[in-house]
């Protein structure tokens, strides 16, 4: 659909997007997947909306990946793009999202 227009950091979006799909609620990757990423990569980093109101603890393996996602610049896809990409993954792997770290 938009094969023409993918910019080359595509696979980084399609990586990401999948591990967030088995990584976090899905409440919180379908915000994540509806907002403006340029927007977030230049003022709140992409790791924060992932974090939202949920504390993750220190070993948490999901804060390290926030934290290093602030610090993310790549070029990121349009709106349309992430959410089709988005609905592919969850059509693709509908596995629930891990929880707890025996899960993963």
């Amino acid at each position: 659909m938009f094969s023409n227009d993918l910019p080359s950091s595509f696979p980084f979006w399609l990586f990401l997007l999948s591990a967030l799909h088995h990584l976090f609620p899905p409440d919180h990757v379908e915000t994540f997947a509806r907002s403006d990423l340029k927007r977030l990569q230049e003022q709140d980093g992409l790791g924060s909306i992932l974090a939202g109101t949920d504390a993750y603890g220190p070993t948490d393996p999901r804060s390290d990946l926030i934290a290093t996602l602030n610090g993310v610049k790549t070029e990121a896809l349009s709106s349309q793009q992430i959410r089709y990409l988005y609905q592919t993954i969850r059509e693709k792997a509908s596995r629930p999202f891990r929880t707890e770290l025996g899960d993963l």
